[in-house]
């Protein structure tokens, strides 16, 4: 393909059209660089002089504040000066004059700081220690329980003799009304030796005591705690353990299943043995409450009890998987009921056990003293 002379023109026109704008934004950017250049040297002289100038200032200023004190002599007559045109200020000077006073002033103002001593040592700040229980708090505490106490006796039968009582109802009324802090502390100590003789003949009789009342009245979490797990098991772990056993036969092979199913009823089982000696837990509570007899301060140990129980079950249901050939939703859900009567059955259990083992170790090991007797059904050895 020829290549025209008409366009060979236009490209030389276009070459020679680039070469010219090309010329004219290299003189722009020649002329861009000059006027940045004066620029910055104009700010920089600025910049030089205004430090000189506060540099001049704060010297002006130190001298002012630190005045040095000269010998007082007898005035000397000074021969009369010729007086001589003073030179014209040059800007420079001018700068500095006008930044003088304003720099001046605060500097006059400001004081060096003290040195610090190197003898002095640091103060050592105290740790707040808890505040004790004064007479206020601990009669707080106390006259809630008498009060519950007393409250009793009015409408139940007392083996407290009646001087007693009426004691303890005048300690009462005594330290309500006790205002100041001599007047408490007397009261209290006088509600502290009534409230003692009463409860500790209340107790011994009938087993309350202000405590015992106070705790009652406001019940256990354990009595809600154990309803809900029993519901927990029959609603929701029950039907998953249906499920993953359905799984398991469903996507694995045959040998691996089984062990699965047998490892999901062994917990099963486990869990119902649990939640019957929780039961028989929550029942013991239930009767202390209703007799007036729950110390809330007295632990009753519902992870251990629930563990034995949880032991028992799953000991029950490897017995009963000796017998059983068939794998049934009311075979394994009649497994589990047994579990649970075997987790109620623990405690009885495990009693035993206890006291078989220290009166075993009661004949292995040697004895002290002579007039020893077995130990008893709580593992205590009477002389």
């Amino acid at each position: 393909m020829a290549v025209s002379t008409d366009t060979i023109q236009m490209l030389l026109r276009q070459r020679q059209d680039l070469r010219e704008a090309l010329i004219d934004l290299h003189q722009e950017i020649s002329t861009l660089d000059a006027t940045s250049l004066n620029l910055v040297n104009k700010n920089i002289k600025a910049q030089t002089a205004t430090d000189a100038a506060l540099v001049a200032a704060e010297v002006a200023a130190e001298k002012a504040a630190a005045p040095v004190a000269a010998p007082v002599t007898a005035p000397v007559t000074a021969p009369a000066a010729t007086p001589v045109a003073a030179p014209a200020p040059t800007p420079t000077q001018t700068a500095a004059a006008s930044v003088a006073p304003a720099a001046a002033a605060p500097a006059a103002v400001t004081s060096p700081a003290p040195a610090a001593d190197p003898t002095d040592k640091p103060v050592e700040q105290s740790v707040p220690s808890p505040p004790s229980p004064t007479v206020d708090d601990d009669l707080a505490r106390l006259l809630p329980r008498a009060r519950a106490l007393s409250g009793y006796f009015l409408e139940h039968p007392a083996a407290t003799p009646a001087a007693d009582l009426h004691a303890l109802d005048t300690a009462i009324t005594a330290a309500a009304a006790a205002t100041g802090p001599a007047d408490k502390t007397i009261a209290y100590h006088s509600l502290q030796a009534a409230y003692r003789k009463v409860a500790s003949e209340s107790h011994v009789g009938f087993g309350i005591n202000g405590t015992t009342l106070t705790d009652s009245r406001l019940g256990a979490r354990l009595l809600w705690a154990v309803p809900m797990a029993i519901a927990a098991l029959v609603l929701a772990v029950f039907p998953l353990i249906l499920l993953a056993r359905t799984l398991a036969n469903r996507m694995f092979t045959a040998d691996f299943a089984a062990d699965l199913t047998w490892t999901f009823d062994a917990i099963a089982a486990f869990l119902w043995g649990a939640v019957g000696a929780l039961t028989l837990l929550a029942l013991n509570v239930a009767l202390l409450i209703r007799r007036c007899q729950f110390d809330a301060a007295i632990h009753q140990s519902p992870a251990l009890r629930a563990g034995l129980g949880g032991l028992t079950g799953t000991l029950c249901f490897l017995l009963l998987q000796i017998w059983v050939s068939e794998n049934t939703v009311r075979l394994e859900f009649a497994i589990d009921l047994a579990a649970f009567a075997a987790g109620l059955l623990s405690a009885i259990l495990f009693a035993g056990l206890h006291r078989l083992f220290n009166g075993v170790i009661f004949h292995i090991e040697p004895v002290p003293k002579a007039g020893l007797e077995a130990p008893d059904a709580t593992g205590a050895v009477k002389k």
